[in-house]
């Protein structure tokens, strides 16, 4: 049996139901995120979202089970930028002053976009974090690690415990300066955790006992 084929006109229409459910969806992210930083968690409620978006209840439940349901798509949201960062590094050009010093200052302007939401985050979604925690740690490990022959001259147990601990420094130092309790000027912070970078990075494997 000999199927019509679908008419331009419709997959067009098709295509451009899909970029507006789209836009819908952004739209209620952005607006529960500036609500949430605003107001607070807590006290954000989804009729607040859904007079702040201009959308109506029927649209929020089409897209979100529940207000909760959008704190942790936000929170995936952020965990896939900090993926995302680590694999950037794999990408470099090589392991020099000046290509980790420019990453490291890339990746601290993300921090500092994300810091309120990641606060909110943190104080809200704690014992789902803690039990992805794991999870988290492995996919960035992995992403750093992008470029595998670069780490060739340690072992794989080492250069994980490196890549980790890197990342685990990385995050604690920018979260530390970025919530304004490490009080040095950004040039030093980076300086500092660049020396800190090559130093991990170059060290010889020295044998395992």
């Amino acid at each position: 049996m000999a199927f019509d084929p679908v008419p331009r006109s419709g997959g067009a229409k098709l295509a451009q139901h899909k970029k507006k459910g789209r836009l819908t969806h952004q739209l209620l992210l952005d607006v529960a995120e500036t609500l949430f930083l605003d107001r607070g968690y807590e006290a954000t409620t989804v009729v607040d979202i859904v007079q702040a978006s201009g959308l109506s209840r029927v649209t929020f439940y089409a897209n979100f089970a529940s207000k909760h349901a959008v704190l942790r798509e936000l929170a995936v949201n952020v965990w896939d930028n900090s993926a995302t960062s680590y694999a950037e590094f794999a990408k470099l050009p090589d392991w020099s002053e000046a290509s980790i010093g420019k990453w490291l200052d890339w990746v601290l302007d993300r921090f500092t976009r994300h810091l309120r939401i990641i606060e909110v985050l943190m104080a809200t979604l704690h014992d789902d974090l803690i039990s992805q925690n794991e999870l988290r740690k492995k996919r960035n490990i992995a992403a750093l690690m992008g470029a595998p022959e670069r780490w060739g001259h340690l072992s794989a147990g080492e250069a994980e415990r490196r890549a980790l601990l890197l990342i685990l420094q990385l995050e604690t130092a920018f979260m530390e300066w970025c919530a304004g309790r490490w009080k040095i000027d950004r040039a030093s912070l980076i300086r500092t955790m660049t020396n800190v970078w090559l130093a991990t990075l170059r060290a010889p494997n020295r044998a395992e006992r």
